[in-house]
């Protein structure tokens, strides 16, 4: 039987494990006048994104300057409404997999990501009794790509990095990942998360 290459199964949240539905909303908040790449790298680059999903401000400041930073045609008050809506549901299988995954592993995340968010996850979906280590932004004050959250992340684990595998939907985070010793794979959602671990011999093959 083979050595077991990784101790430690780490995993972004949204895109990865639960479903977003936020493009098409900030595509219509900006006016569609940019592209759909151009929104991702304003999105992600925003300060009063960072700040938020850093902890460092309110939502309802989130809220106010996000509006005024990104010109969203859009109340700060309808803004929050929606916003929690973003994340839509967690994908199908996740429970069950990750339970699986438990018996012969660490299981964590690694998510940028704020109190709104982590709020309707655990609240609607119960996510907290899912996976019970959950490395959050918000709560450390730390974001991905920025080295720091990855160091977070390995002495949080007391795992070697070389024995983390890490699934994120951003190459960019996935990059810093690597750049940090942490073994780490570009996925696209969470059937690509499971071929991905089938190919590398982590489970057996199931729809």
């Amino acid at each position: 039987m083979a050595l077991k290459k990784y101790d430690c199964l780490l995993f972004d949240i949204g895109g990865v494990l639960a479903e977003l539905c936020s493009a098409p909303k900030l595509l219509e908040w900006m006016g569609n006048r940019v592209s759909y790449e151009e929104m991702r790298i304003l999105w992600t680059h925003s300060d009063a994104v960072r700040n938020y999903e850093k902890g460092l401000i309110t939502s309802e400041d989130f809220a106010k300057r996000v509006v005024e930073e990104l010109q969203f045609n859009i109340s700060a008050e309808r803004l929050l409404e929606e916003f929690v809506l973003f994340i839509k549901c967690l994908y199908p299988g996740v429970p069950e997999l990750l339970k699986d995954l438990e018996k012969e592993y660490v299981t964590a995340t690694l998510s940028n990501t704020n109190e709104l968010h982590w709020d309707r996850l655990c609240n609607e979906f119960g996510f907290d009794k899912i996976i019970k280590r959950n490395i959050l932004s918000f709560r450390i004050g730390l974001m991905k790509p920025d080295p720091e959250i990855y160091r977070y992340a390995i002495s949080k684990l007391s795992c070697e990095p070389s024995r983390i595998l890490f699934f994120d939907d951003n190459r960019i985070n996935v990059e810093a990942a690597r750049n940090a010793g942490i073994d780490a794979i570009q996925v696209s959602g969470f059937a690509d998360v499971k071929q991905k671990l089938f190919e590398i011999g982590i489970i057996e093959k199931h729809e």
